[in-house]
């Protein structure tokens, strides 16, 4: 994962992998795949369970109801969470007895 400050010199693209600084070797979120084609619009995002919040949902939410037919794939350890703007569906043991954000 690359990241960058945008305070001072702005110059980042000559700095790091990618030119985008440095790289994050243990992210909590990172993007494996991003589709869009005739039949997906997503994007798979591994992610560390702790980050999984209903805040986190939330605002994913928010924001794919701006883009309609996205959808985030969330793939945590046990399981995984498909959200799109108006549904979160849950996969795997990781999420079992789960039935809302609340």
């Amino acid at each position: 994962m690359g990241e960058f400050s945008l305070e001072g010199d702005c110059d980042f693209f000559e700095k790091g992998e990618a030119g985008l600084g440095s790289t994050e070797s243990d992210p909590t979120f990172f993007v494996v795949d991003d589709r869009n084609n005739e039949k997906d619009r997503f994007h798979r995002v591994e992610a560390e369970p702790q980050a999984i919040r209903r805040g986190l949902l939330r605002d994913v939410m928010a924001f794919l109801r701006l883009r309609e037919g996205w959808e985030v794939y969330f793939a945590v350890v046990k399981g995984g969470l498909l959200v799109s703007g108006d549904t979160v569906e849950y996969e795997g043991a990781g999420f079992e007895g789960c039935e809302s954000l609340d």
